[in-house]
């Protein structure tokens, strides 16, 4: 690691260590990973995977009796053997990463292939390599599998290849010959008739057709295989959330059917006039799999019994819609001849709930929105308790945050608009640009004064919340307080701003550092980082000679000749350079330096790790960090202070018989001094042995050595303390494991490896306990040699 004028003390500080830590980085990591050739390989095999729409998430599905939605088709290339034997290997990956693959201990019989001739391998034949019990799971829960029998839903990479049949580890076809598809459930039904909200005219004798769309249909997994569960429910007391009403009350008429429809006649329970009525259906599949999306249930909706015929209305015309605020929208529409309307809001988005808000007026104000977000919103006329049918949709986007800076005026005064007839616990209300959250509130008296705690977040002070009490509030309707008084409840606002700064300031830093990461992502950089850590460096430049030159704030430059040789060897490298305030600066060929404020680049910051491998390095460092409890450090102390006051009384006895010697030789014998007539005697100290009681300093070095060797485990115990504690943030492991090597491989090709040998988890954990102690430890040595070098 290369430091330039360092100031390192031989007891580092835990964030300094730590920093170092995880920017310390291997040579032989990238030799490792280095390909043995690259030259192209002609395989006498060709393996093509076939997988025929649409995907299922069981695996079962595709391996059975007549099913050809996953076929091989195999084809013997080399046309100089009568015919070949041959063994399939199948590999699953989960969004690029494999979750399994098939076992090394699985045996399956030959497939002989002739010359020339593809042969298809489908159904019933592939169900032994599907099979769990001839998988390996990785990073992937076998028992989670076995419970259900599903694969998650996402992006799938589905590879076979072929090996040849006596030698399993040899492969005869292009490992990389994979297919991509996409794994998803089955989307639950979609109601048809009646539709929500809707009101249905009475019938004598009654009858209502209640349908609903599926949408399976084109999955032949579970569209044969698909009963529906149908339940109606009445809404008591009137007004509920049809949600809460499926959820805690007993259906008054359920049903199962195969058909996509229920016809509701005499002989079911009679409905109620006027009474609005809740209904849903679960699409089931008979086999008992999980096979569609929110457990099969559709869309809770609901319907009311007589009254107005709907059918006759009009949709709502001409709706707009906008944002007004961060946190508010206005919708607006063409009046009609009705009773009132209910205006319907949701995040844009199919995954979205929707949500609802009643007004007399054409008009309406949506509150607690989120800012720079984008919404829906669609109206229902209402005459009486029905409800008539949607509008047409209309999207508004919330304005974004904006960040004020401290006494910065949030706008013109606005004229005193209507009160708020009914403010509430949980309600927001916009103080001058500063949302307060109602935490308690009296009853309001008619001018629409109000008194109570709340809760206020101020942008400019990193988002910081305080409590509040506020008196002789005036809120409009708009939700907006325009007189009043608010006082600060907390104290010690000032620290609390300050901590509130500090960790404002301590987000920003870490989200620019991970933009400067996705920025040099898939850089090659060179794999020391060369720090001034004893300046502010304010700029830099490289020379005619290509030599870098560094210049601190105080103007002062600083050559650096290193850079311009590394970069002669491997022009392709990027060599980062950091200073005292954490900022880097990435020099290339040819002389290009890029500023890099806030840093956070690492040569190691591109290895990838996986969650296995991430996980046992986890419960290595913690079971380190319990190892170094706060018994074990404090035994630890005592035996450095104990070494350390050893040496320092050998040492004072060792110099006081230095000085002893000299003097007894320069009384014995000294030195002609006529030709330096007043200068300084001169001593032989080849004839002194300054070691007490006759020793050699072979017992100094060996006092020293221990008292190192002490120091170097205090030290470890420190780092170990703060990486192992659970409370740390997973990116730290990540960085540790990312530095990491075991037996001479990065941990993640370590662990694959060691599984294929079978090696128990806790033999794995062991040696990658060892391979952290020996990083912390060259990373402990290496600042000690760099202060050394510094004093020198």
């Amino acid at each position: 690691m290369h430091r330039m004028n360092t100031s390192a003390t031989s007891t580092p500080g835990r964030a300094g260590l730590c920093m170092k830590l995880l920017k310390f980085t291997f040579i032989s990591a990238m030799l490792a990973l280095a390909p043995s050739y690259v030259t192209a390989q002609f395989y006498p095999v060709q393996v093509t995977t076939q997988l025929a729409p649409p995907y299922a998430v069981y695996l079962a599905d595709y391996a059975m009796p007549g099913n050809d939605k996953l076929s091989l088709v195999v084809l013997q290339r080399d046309l100089t053997k009568a015919s070949y034997q041959i063994r399939l290997q199948v590999s699953i990956a989960l969004n690029g990463s494999v979750i399994m693959r098939t076992s090394r201990t699985f045996n399956p019989p030959p497939i002989t292939l002739d010359p020339g001739i593809p042969m298809v391998i489908r159904g019933a034949d592939l169900q032994p390599y599907l099979d769990s019990r001839n998988l390996d799971f990785i990073g992937y829960s076998r028992t989670e599998y076995e419970r259900t029998r599903a694969l998650p839903e996402g992006s799938y990479q589905i590879c076979f290849t072929a090996y040849d049949y006596r030698r399993q580890d040899v492969p005869v076809s292009d490992q990389q010959n994979c297919s991509f598809y996409w794994l998803a459930k089955s989307e639950p039904p979609l109601i048809n008739f009646p539709a929500c909200g809707t009101s249905l005219p009475l019938k004598n004798p009654q009858q209502i057709v209640f349908s609903w769309l599926p949408r399976n249909t084109s999955s032949p997994n579970s569209s044969a295989e698909t009963e529906y569960d149908f339940a109606l429910y009445e809404m008591r007391p009137d007004g509920r959330d049809p949600n809460d009403v499926v959820l805690s009350s007993q259906p008054v008429y359920r049903t199962v059917t195969e058909m996509t429809q229920v016809v509701y006649g005499p002989a079911e329970p009679v409905l109620i006039q006027d009474l609005t009525y809740v209904w849903r259906v679960r699409a089931i599949d008979k086999n008992g799999r999980d096979q569609f999306r929110n457990s099969g249930y559709s869309e809770v909706c609901t319907f009311t019994y007589g009254g107005t015929d709907i059918a006759a209305w009009q949709p709502i015309r001409k709706i707009e819609a906008e944002g007004e605020s961060e946190s508010k929208g206005k919708a607006w529409w063409e009046p009609q001849q009705v009773d009132g309307y209910r205006v319907n809001y949701k995040k844009t988005g199919s995954s979205h709930q929707w949500f609802s808000a009643n007004s007399d007026k054409p008009e309406v104000l949506l509150f607690d929105l989120e800012p720079d977000t984008r919404y829906e919103v669609r109206v229902q006329p209402r005459v009486g308790k029905v409800y008539g049918p949607y509008s047409d949709i209309k999207e508004f986007k919330t304005l974004p945050i904006r960040v004020y800076e401290c006494g910065e005026s949030p706008g013109n005064t606005l004229p005193l608009g209507k009160p708020l007839l009914f403010a509430t616990i949980g309600m927001t209300i916009d103080v001058q640009g500063i949302t307060m959250t109602i935490k308690d509130v009296n009853v309001p008296n008619a001018d629409g004064i109000y008194n109570g705690l709340g809760e206020v977040s101020i942008p400019y002070f990193g988002g910081a919340s305080f409590n509040v009490t506020f008196s002789g509030l005036y809120i409009n309707e708009n939700r907006m307080a325009q007189q009043g008084r608010i006082e600060f409840m907390t104290k010690g606002v000032e620290a609390m701003i300050e901590e509130q700064l500090a960790e404002q300031k301590r987000k920003e830093l870490e989200e620019q550092q991970e933009r400067n990461r996705e920025d040099w992502a898939g850089t090659d950089f060179y794999n020391k980082i060369f720090y001034y850590d004893e300046i502010v460096i304010d700029s830099m430049y490289a020379n005619d000679h290509g030599e870098v030159i560094v210049v601190d704030e105080k103007g002062t430059a600083y050559v650096n000749k290193d850079i311009s040789a590394i970069l002669a060897d491997a022009p392709d490298k990027a060599i980062i350079i950091e200073d005292k305030n954490g900022d880097q600066w990435v020099v290339q060929k040819d002389g290009k330096i890029t500023r890099v404020p806030a840093g956070g680049l690492s040569p190691a910051m591109d290895v990838v790790v996986s969650e296995e491998a991430l996980d046992l390095v986890k419960e290595a460092l913690h079971a380190l960090h319990l190892e170094y409890n706060g018994e074990t450090m404090a035994t630890i102390e005592r035996d450095l202070t104990n070494r350390r006051t050893t040496l320092d009384d050998y040492t004072k006895e060792y110099n006081r018989n230095i000085l002893k010697s000299a003097l007894t030789i320069g009384e014995t014998t000294p030195q002609d001094t006529s030709a330096v007539s007043g200068g300084p005697l001169f001593f032989d100290f080849e004839e002194v042995d300054p070691s007490p009681g006759g020793s050699t300093d072979e017992e100094f070095t060996r006092l020293s050595v221990a008292a190192e060797e002490k120091e170097l485990e205090r030290n470890r115990g420190v780092l170990l303390n703060f990486l192992g504690n659970n409370d740390n943030i997973d990116q730290v492991n990540k960085l540790v494991a990312q530095e990491l090597e075991v037996k001479g491989s990065p941990v993640s090709e370590y662990i694959e490896k060691e599984k294929q040998s079978q090696t128990s988890s806790d033999n794995m954990k062991s040696n990658i306990r060892s391979a952290i102690i020996g990083l912390i430890d060259s990373v402990l040595k290496e600042t000690a040699r760099t202060k050394s070098k510094a004093e020198l």
